[in-house]
């Protein structure tokens, strides 16, 4: 492969490389990471022109969205959810690179993808080596581009052995003479050589960011990768094992789930004449076994799609009989998950919402969403989409906690129990992202409650709300900007002394913070972190 202008390839991908330095070194997340994301899209859709590769169609399909959850990483800060928008980005950008002139992502498999990432992984260290390699090699090449090679790397060269010979004789220059070793160290401090260390470290940084660039836009602009899903592709794994064997499988798993089934229509359906069960309350009992069945579900899935890959099925009958029993596990299952819901609402009304319940509460349903879609291709015989609708619902999945807002989220679900008599954890509340202050604020001016005032008091000692030092423009959160919106409100309220928590000792101590409700001392440093 031979790139159309080599040049200007190098300079875009070292200035994005840069970018990549200017927006992220030592600066707190923010809107940095959607403009970066940017930056390599608009790099790389320009070098595309000017290589004369066109994307698929399909491919800038994918542009949307990546551009959601790039953007939503600068808006929402709950851990979870931001961890979930990176992994989305950085994902869907690897699949547009690598289906970037076929375009035919959704028509992958499994195997597809894994092999589809271990290409790229491989791909972006060597690929463009190889090719700047062969670009020099080539035999029409203009002898005056050799020249402007060969003088830079003598100037490279001749820079790296001149350092050290210089740092040489200014150690002894400015041991002899005082003042030229006060102009000497002036001139260190204005260059802050200080720092050198630190400068090295981010160059190198920058060249091996911009290496990698280079590498994966190289191998999105000149490999086909899609080839290979327009010829008829034999099974990644034979199918190795007999409908006998299978059936027998599908069928000792649904006779199991049957009768947990009955069993769970027996006591569990029955409604609050069976609050307790062998000394288990309702809520005791739906902590047991809430996260056994997540497993159970999970488990079942990929057992149904790993048989469905090996097992021989030769005839209509065979078909049918396969497709029977594994449409009557995944019913089943289906059933199994509405009662890990019912068990975790249970939980949920005993001890209010966390994280991770509000996690598992949108997962499940998710979860739901997709068996009833593998029993729907089961029934059409649409097996192929099957890694299609896993794919549409992991990001179903991720937006649905981008637009909860689950921090948010829980406030309001936990703040809604004082009503019913609850207590209220200001300690867990206290401990959320700034994405919760602006729902305490707002639950507070609706309802006045001692209990929120606490949360939004102990809120502010542990964020300290009054920073000595602005965080620079790369850093601008959403979700900051509006807390520090929701502080200013708060700071000029008549009654701003009741969001204010006090101390058993040194101020600087946070875990001494505590607020009084009901004459009652309760500590910014207590919560339930589950």
């Amino acid at each position: 492969m031979t790139l159309k202008r080599p040049n200007l390839f190098l300079w875009l991908t070292l200035a994005a490389a840069w970018e990549f330095d200017f927006l992220f070194w030592e600066k707190p997340f923010g809107i940095s990471f959607p403009i970066f994301v940017g930056i390599l899209l608009a790099a790389g859709l320009f070098l595309a022109k000017q290589e004369e590769r066109a994307p698929a169609w399909r491919s800038l399909l994918l542009l949307i969205p990546v551009a959601f959850f790039s953007f939503m990483t600068a808006v929402r800060l709950e851990p979870f959810t931001s961890f979930m928008n990176i992994a989305a980005t950085i994902i869907l950008l690897a699949v547009f690179s690598h289906t970037f002139l076929g375009g035919q992502w959704w028509r992958y498999e499994f195997r597809d993808y894994f092999l589809g990432g271990l290409s790229l992984i491989t791909d972006a260290p060597v690929l463009q080596t190889l090719t700047f390699t062969n670009q020099n090699r080539q035999e029409d090449a203009p002898k005056l581009k050799g020249v402007k090679g060969a003088v830079f790397w003598g100037v490279l060269r001749g820079l790296l052995i001149a350092l050290p010979v210089v740092a040489f004789f200014a150690i002894l220059l400015t041991s002899a003479d005082a003042v030229f070793a006060l102009r000497f160290e002036d001139f260190l401090n204005f260059l802050k050589i200080e720092d050198i260390a630190e400068y090295i470290l981010r160059g190198f940084i920058i060249l091996l960011v911009s290496y990698l660039l280079a590498g994966v836009y190289i191998h999105a602009f000149y490999k086909n990768h899609d080839e290979s899903l327009d010829d008829e592709r034999k099974p990644w794994f034979p199918a190795m094992l007999g409908i006998v064997e299978s059936a027998i499988v599908l069928g000792s798993t649904n006779l199991l789930f049957i009768s947990f089934v009955v069993i769970q229509f027996q006591y569990f359906f029955g409604g609050s004449a069976n609050i307790y069960l062998d000394g288990y309350t309702y809520s005791e009992y739906a902590r047991r076994g809430f996260g056994e069945l997540i497993a159970v579900a999970v488990f079942s899935l990929l057992l149904f799609v790993t048989l469905s890959q090996i097992t021989k099925r030769e005839t209509g009958r065979q078909k049918g009989v396969f497709s029977a029993l594994g449409i009557v596990l995944v019913s089943l299952v289906l059933v199994i998950l509405v009662s890990s819901f019912q068990r975790l609402q249970l939980y949920e009304l005993a001890y209010g919402f966390s994280r991770l319940r509000a996690y598992s509460h949108v997962f499940i349903i998710w979860l739901g969403i997709l068996l009833l879609a593998v029993i729907l291709l089961e029934i059409r015989q649409r097996q192929k989409f099957l890694v299609l609708v896993v794919s549409i619902a992991a990001i179903g999945f991720v937006v649905s906690l981008n637009l909860l807002n689950v921090d948010s989220f829980i406030a309001k679900q936990n703040i809604a129990r004082i009503a019913k008599g609850k207590g209220l954890d200001i300690g867990y509340l206290s401990r959320l992202s700034p994405d919760v202050l602006p729902t305490l604020w707002q639950s507070y001016q609706e309802k006045p409650s001692s209990m929120v005032a606490g949360a939004i008091a102990c809120y502010a000692e542990w964020y300290d709300m009054d920073p000595e030092e602005e965080l620079p423009w790369q850093s601008f959160h959403f979700s900051r900007r509006n807390a520090a919106a929701a502080w200013a409100e708060i700071e000029d309220f008549p009654a701003a002394k009741v969001f204010q928590a006090k101390f058993d000792g040194k101020k600087e101590n946070w875990w001494n913070a505590y607020v009084v409700i009901n004459s009652r001392h309760q500590h910014c440093s207590n919560g339930n972190r589950d």
